[in-house]
């Protein structure tokens, strides 16, 4: 007999555990699992389900010639954000050498759609409507290819300058800085401000909604870390304004609060990066996942920032730059607290309205990083935007890994508090509510988000940093805990305020985090053995004038931070 929770027909999130389930091989039921995605997914929940579904093709004897495989091209044709993913998201599954043939078939089937699309004007959306109907999609997708080619060429850990040239010289003997005939003449195009040729409108394959056409090579940047990140600054930039406002009116856009306050930049910064981008990237579609939610089924406008990470193969990839975001370890140190970085930037707005950014930003992402378990959230891992919305980055550990000991659930730390007024007043009431209500209605989809993490432990195991062991029931174990299905919501807010005023006292591991990082960024260490190397060449009788300023260079240092680490005076 049928009982009340029985549907007349299958929902999106249904027919993606079907899909997403590798013993389900029947032809039949995955073939009504894609019909039931056809009629009921939105544009917005096609782009969120695409790495589920790509993983899914594997089960798929002919990935080109499934049902499955055929509605992805059709999807790609209908939305320029899918059809790029999607092309990416082939290009790194193809790595398999077991799985190469069948994804390949399908990139190219993708390609050759697109480009019979490009001549024929009955075709889908993405070549009727206007702000495509200029653009050859396929050959767009190529040329960003050639780009992210030319910068895996470069050699990792070189100078800037040297970077400089090598960047300009490949773009300029390519056919990606020539004409759009891809003829490679590197001389055609106007002359920009900056005195750089200008080359053909590109999409970038990190944001296709966003063409630029040309490089500003002065202002790249090389990072100091083991990747040696690329900060490159595109210019003359042309964003598909129309696409979003429309997709605003109908209610079904996903772009962050922060990119369209930022439309009127003349410029777009990226980062290319040389690791492992994928889980990075599906944690950070999950968060897109949940500000869609949380925007869709609250009356609350949480301005919340997420960012675009685009892996481009299992060893590179591309990562949108947050412009005017700066690390809550650099706001501490040059404002003393938050509140004081605020004021700095914000003179012309009332402190209700800056702390209500604050507060709101800040509940979302205290529930969310909870929620998914994300580590290692030192301060350089937290950043706040001039306006004062707070974002967390870098999600190389999650499901509650964390490469630190003793580190608490979620990030919550004195100067936070501080920037609420303190844990008994109004604001912080407010914070404690913002956060229960997020809560309870994330925890409603925790069938949605078991799926999406499962792609992390089984479809991705050499990228989880997880023991050998790890298995399902250790991720249906974590979810448990971090979601309680099941409970009431009164039960589950109890919970919630249990944990988190249980760690407003146990901080002594995000401390001790903080401060070996803190250390870490001012080479207080590093500068002191300098010393010692550069007096021991004195001779022995500057030995005891070494050791002092050895001394003397670490207690300096380690005072600097001494107010950061600790929210104490300097001494």
């Amino acid at each position: 007999m049928c009982s009340r929770l029985c549907k007349p027909q299958i929902g999106s999130v249904d027919a993606l555990e079907i899909l997403a389930d590798e013993t389900i091989c029947n032809h039949r039921l995955r073939s009504m699992a894609v019909d039931a995605l056809l009629k009921t997914a939105t544009e917005n929940e096609w782009w969120s389900y695409l790495q589920v579904l790509l993983h899914s093709l594997s089960v798929e004897s002919n990935a080109a010639g499934s049902k499955l495989g055929q509605s992805l091209i059709r999807q790609a044709q209908c939305d320029i954000r899918f059809c790029y993913d999607l092309y990416w998201g082939l290009t790194v599954m193809a790595e398999d050498p077991s799985c190469r043939r069948k994804f390949d078939g399908l990139k190219q089937r993708l390609l050759l759609t697109l480009s019979q699309f490009k001549n024929n004007s009955s075709g889908g959306r993405l070549v009727e409507s206007r702000k495509f109907a200029n653009d050859d999609i396929s050959e767009q997708l190529l040329r960003g290819q050639e780009l992210v080619d030319l910068m895996y060429k470069i050699p990792p850990r070189i100078p800037v300058d040297d970077v400089h040239q090598i960047l300009r010289a490949s773009i300029k003997k390519s056919s990606f800085g020539g004409s759009a005939d891809g003829k490679g003449s590197g001389d055609c195009g106007q002359v920009s401000a900056n005195g750089e040729r200008e080359w053909p409108l590109l999409r970038l394959p990190v944001d296709p909604q966003v063409k630029v056409s040309g490089i500003d090579y002065k202002s790249t940047e090389v990072k100091r870390s083991a990747e040696a990140p690329m900060i490159i600054t595109c210019t003359g930039v042309d964003r598909d304004e129309e696409a979003e406002d429309a997709a605003d009116v109908n209610g079904d856009s996903q772009r962050n609060t922060w990119i369209r306050r930022t439309q009127s930049l003349p410029h777009y910064r990226l980062m290319y990066k040389r690791d492992d981008l994928r889980k990075d990237s599906i944690v950070q579609n999950i968060i897109n996942v949940m500000y869609l939610i949380l925007k869709q089924e609250t009356r609350l406008d949480i301005p919340l920032v997420t960012y675009r990470v685009l892996p481009t193969s299992s060893f590179d990839g591309l990562i949108e730059i947050v412009e005017n975001a700066h690390t809550l370890y650099s706001i501490i140190r040059d404002h003393g607290t938050i509140m004081n970085f605020l004021h700095h930037y914000n003179g012309h707005r009332t402190l209700s309205d800056i702390s209500s950014s604050f507060r709101e930003s800040l509940a979302a992402y205290t529930v969310i990083t909870f929620l998914l378990g994300v580590g290692d959230r030192h301060a350089d891992n937290v950043m706040l935007t001039k306006d004062g919305i707070l974002f967390h980055i870098d999600y190389g550990f999650i499901l509650g890994k964390d490469p630190k000991p003793l580190q608490p659930p979620m990030r919550l730390d004195h100067y936070m508090i501080e920037a609420l007024g303190g844990t008994q007043t109004a604001q912080f009431d407010q914070f404690k509510q913002l956060c229960v209500i997020a809560f309870n209605c994330l925890r409603r989809h925790v069938s949605l988000f078991m799926i999406m993490l499962t792609l992390v432990v089984k479809a991705l195991p050499e990228i989880t940093d997880f023991d050998v062991n790890y298995t399902q029931s250790d991720l249906e174990a974590f979810v448990i805990e971090r979601f309680l299905p099941g409970q009431s919501d009164d039960e589950a807010a109890t919970a919630l305020m249990l944990r988190m005023e249980g760690k407003l006292n146990e901080r002594i591991g995000l401390k001790l985090s903080d401060f070996v990082h803190a250390h870490s960024n001012e080479k207080t260490v590093s500068k002191g053995m300098t010393s010692v190397g550069s007096s021991v060449k004195i001779g022995v009788e500057a030995v005891e004038a070494t050791v002092s300023t050895v001394a003397s260079s670490l207690t300096s240092g380690a005072s600097s931070i001494y107010k950061y680490m600790w929210g104490g005076p300097e001494r």
